[in-house]
């Protein structure tokens, strides 16, 4: 491939990313909106003996997986990558809060792509108290003014405007339309661009103002769901390795037959199956008529074949040292084919130990029921239920912490969970209630801030439209301003249907009994 010529602003990125190297997270994402580019920032990393990485559209799901952990792997791992060049494509579904500094080597001109760029690491779980942005920008340039006249005064950079996407959709085109305006002279084209940033950008902070005065305008208060509380609630406690792995060894139990087919303490551990408990695990893989990637050929190759035993991981660091291990994450097929099988409409009835040296020893009935939340936002939550209030607002740290599932347990007839029923539709019915209550104050909130933004699209269509004397012009105007009105009608009745339909389906999924050990 033949690469451009050397770019002046490759010494300075260099720069940036040799002072990287010297700190003890020296890993650096690397963003351009073209390939060439791409390719050869790659090429001269490399010869400057920089272990680099690249993403983009063409890369299947796999590699990317891959990449991803060899770059999240620790530097002293031989094939660590500590730069990875991704494209616009490239940069979605992988999450790299591990890594604080990102160098955009070219900006795209719609702000909504630098957010979702910026969205990979600044994000839940990044550990640095800030992030770094660097954006390499060629002085005297039509990116130059853009960045300066009307990116930087929008504030994308420093904080996050994702809220207006609706706002912010249209704006890459008018900055497009100035940019392309060969008509206009430097000096026209910056003032357009500041005029652009001053006046449309301002609806922005209008509406950031109207959602900061809720209460104040409309006598609603929004629930104090921030975007960690949210994040935090809706993180599993059934996806940590821990519980992957015993979900794959039930599994392997009732598909298989009962027998220890996970084998090691380590994180690197070895998988062993006859050559009929492959061909069964076989049917139920290709049962879910799996795409063929890399991952699934893999998969069946081994299942396939004559060796009983292969090497997995359940643990994301171990797979990055180790390329070859099969991976067994929540995307993995033998997970996947797990959730499948083990599939059930009836709950299951179960009995745990735990070694607690803080709690008080006894034997406590247990249940724990999927709550299924309907209206303006669909959720899924599993709720633990028990007589015992310490146990209950323990469980989950005690399946997190893992337990022993006791097979030998007699478990008590089914008449005595009863008492737990009464419970759970006490909690059930509070929290029915609670989510009445939320979703009418999101209700009104979203539909105030829906008419509003409703009336500024209006306005500014409505200001063109008058402005216009080009008859083709106003007729598309015209057209938008139907169109608006008809989209603004179809997402309130969409919101009146959720509110109507707000409720909370709840069955039971497990009953138990938890035998606490001190």
């Amino acid at each position: 491939m033949n690469l451009p010529p050397d770019d002046p602003k490759f010494d300075e990125f260099l720069l940036i990313i040799l002072e990287k190297q010297d700190q003890e997270n020296n890993k650096v994402m690397v963003f351009s909106s073209f390939r060439h580019t791409l390719f050869y920032l790659e090429e001269k990393l490399k010869s400057e003996g920089v272990r680099v990485g690249l993403v983009y559209g063409d890369v299947k799901d796999e590699e990317r997986l891959m990449l991803r952990r060899h770059f999240e792997g620790s530097r002293e791992v031989e094939n660590s990558i500590d730069v990875m060049l991704f494209s616009e494509v490239g940069c979605e579904g992988l999450d790299y809060q591990f890594c604080d500094l990102m160098v955009n080597y070219d900006l795209p001109w719609n702000p909504m792509r630098i957010e979702q760029r910026i969205g990979r690491i600044d994000r839940r779980g990044q550990k640095s108290e800030a992030v770094a942005i660097y954006n390499m920008i060629t002085p005297d340039t039509v990116d130059a003014d853009i960045y300066e006249r009307c990116l930087l005064r929008i504030g994308v950079f420093e904080e996050s405007i994702g809220d207006c996407e609706e706002i912010l959709g249209g704006i890459h085109r008018e900055i497009r339309g100035i940019a392309d305006n060969m008509k206009l002279n430097e000096a026209e084209r910056r003032e357009k661009l500041e005029q652009l940033a001053d006046n449309e950008i301002s609806k922005i902070h209008e509406q950031q103002a109207l959602e900061d005065r809720e209460h104040e305008l409309f006598g609603i208060r929004l629930p104090k769901f921030t975007v960690d509380h949210e994040v935090r609630e809706s993180e599993s406690y059934w996806l940590t390795p821990e519980s992957i792995q015993r979900f794959v060894a039930e599994y392997l139990n009732k598909r298989v037959g009962d027998g220890d087919f996970i084998l090691g303490e380590k994180d690197l551990k070895t998988l062993r199956l006859s050559q009929n408990a492959r061909n069964l695990v076989l049917e139920d893989h290709r049962r879910m008529n799996p795409q063929r990637t890399p991952m699934n050929r893999a998969w069946e190759k081994w299942l396939k074949g004559s060796e009983q035993h292969c090497v997995i991981t359940f643990d994301s660091a171990c797979a990055a040292d180790h390329r070859e291990t099969h991976f067994i994450m929540p995307l993995h097929p033998l997970v996947l084919q797990a959730a499948h099988f083990l599939e059930t409409a009836d709950p299951v009835y179960t009995a745990l130990r735990v070694n607690d040296s803080e709690a008080e020893p006894g034997e406590f009935l247990f249940a724990i029921y999927a709550w299924e939340y309907k209206g303006i936002r669909p959720e899924l939550k599993l709720v633990p239920v028990c007589e015992n209030s310490s146990v209950r607002d323990n469980f989950f740290d005690y399946i997190e912490s893992g337990v022993e599932i006791l097979s030998g347990q007699a478990l008590p007839e089914e008449n005595a969970f009863k008492e737990l029923d009464k419970i759970h539709h006490d909690l059930w019915s509070k929290e029915k209630e609670e989510h009445h209550t939320r979703t009418k104050e999101i209700s009104s909130f979203q539909r105030v801030s829906l008419e509003t933004s409703h009336k500024g699209r209006q306005s500014v269509i409505a200001e063109q439209l008058d402005n216009s004397t080009n008859e083709k012009i106003r007729k598309m105007k015209q057209a938008q301003l139907t169109n608006n009105q008809a989209d603004f009608e179809r997402k309130l009745a969409e919101l009146d249907v959720a509110q109507s339909g707000a409720d909370i389906h709840a069955r039971p999924v497990v009953f138990g009994v938890l035998k606490l050990e001190g």
